[in-house]
């Protein structure tokens, strides 16, 4: 009921929109711009904490239990939270058992490094497209330990979601406690490409 007078306003200027699309995208803010009106991130939610562009972390946060990933499951210099890692390793040896090697391309980034490559993008390509591909600071997931993102060790074509690896991953990867957090036909709502 504390989100009833967003939806209507939202209905009121999209009529066409069904009304269970309209409570979904209030309830996740897109009736609002990003980073317009920030929350701060609940930290006692631990992993199920809600980071994006709506709820942001501040830039003194430091996450618990980051590891440094070993070679055998991810590309260099990669750290996270000890239980997804622990997870991970999990998830990518039952890959392995069924023919595929997954490993880590990216996960923990401090404040600082997130910032860098977020103005990276923003100098290289403009504002609009940085946000499509990247998190302000403070508002990416790769700074809570527990997101990462991964590759096939033998995708040649650089196109993750076009391998067998994908496919196994759509499959199984909830078994290990990891979802697929920006899947394609959802920018709407996730706000990423």
């Amino acid at each position: 009921f504390k989100n009833l007078d967003r939806y209507l306003n939202y209905y009121s200027k999209n009529l066409n929109t069904e009304k269970n699309e309209i409570v979904a995208l209030i309830n996740v803010n897109r009736d609002k711009d990003y980073y317009e009106d920030l929350q701060t991130v609940d930290l006692s939610e631990k992993e199920t904490m809600l980071v994006n562009k709506y709820h942001a972390l501040s830039s003194d946060y430091t996450p618990e239990n980051i590891v440094k990933a070993s070679s055998s499951y991810s590309y260099d210099n990669n750290s996270l939270n000890d239980d997804a890692y622990t997870a991970f390793k999990e998830l990518a040896d039952a890959a392995k058992n069924d023919g595929y090697t997954i490993l880590i391309l990216s996960s923990y980034r401090t404040y600082e490094r997130q910032d860098e490559l977020w103005n990276d993008r923003k100098n290289t390509y403009g504002i609009r497209k940085a946000d499509q591909y990247a998190a302000r600071a403070g508002s990416s997931e790769h700074e809570t330990g527990y997101a990462i993102d991964v590759a096939d060790f033998n995708d040649k074509s650089d196109d993750f979601s076009k391998t067998e690896s994908y496919k196994w991953m759509l499959k199984n990867s909830y078994k290990y406690g990891f979802i697929l957090r920006y899947p394609e036909g959802k920018e709407d709502i996730t706000g990423y490409s």
